[in-house]
């Protein structure tokens, strides 16, 4: 079974006449079944880690030390993960640049959400 977030906001496609607009949002249904528990289970973690950061309770308010925290907290949840798939779909995702941006982009909607509320 293939876990699933609590987020059920669907992609949204706008239509502009004879153009079609794909948002930039990233979205579970942009993953792969193995990649997406990836995904998921580093977003879990990344709602854990911004509450008991080391350096205070939200991730650096510059735009490079939100990414570099969500990268980090992706790298953790495969180096702590038991299940082998999740290790698996990091290893495969980690030099794949866009697989990278697809993974921040997922897992930093949660802590830029917070920023917009501080």
């Amino acid at each position: 079974m293939t876990p699933k977030s609590r987020s059920g906001t669907p992609k949204s496609i706008a239509s502009s006449g004879s153009k079609t607009i794909k948002s930039s949002k990233v979205t579970e249904s942009d993953f792969t079944p193995r990649t997406r528990r990836l995904a998921v289970a580093s977003k879990s973690h990344v709602r854990t880690t911004t509450i008991y950061n080391e350096s205070g309770p939200f991730p650096p308010a510059n735009r490079i030390g939100r990414l570099e925290f969500a990268w980090n907290t992706i790298k953790e949840t495969s180096r702590d993960s038991q299940d082998p798939i999740i290790t698996q779909a990091f290893q495969r995702a980690k030099p794949d640049e866009r697989m990278k941006k697809n993974l921040i982009t997922f897992v930093r909607t949660f802590f830029d959400f917070r920023l917009y509320l501080t």
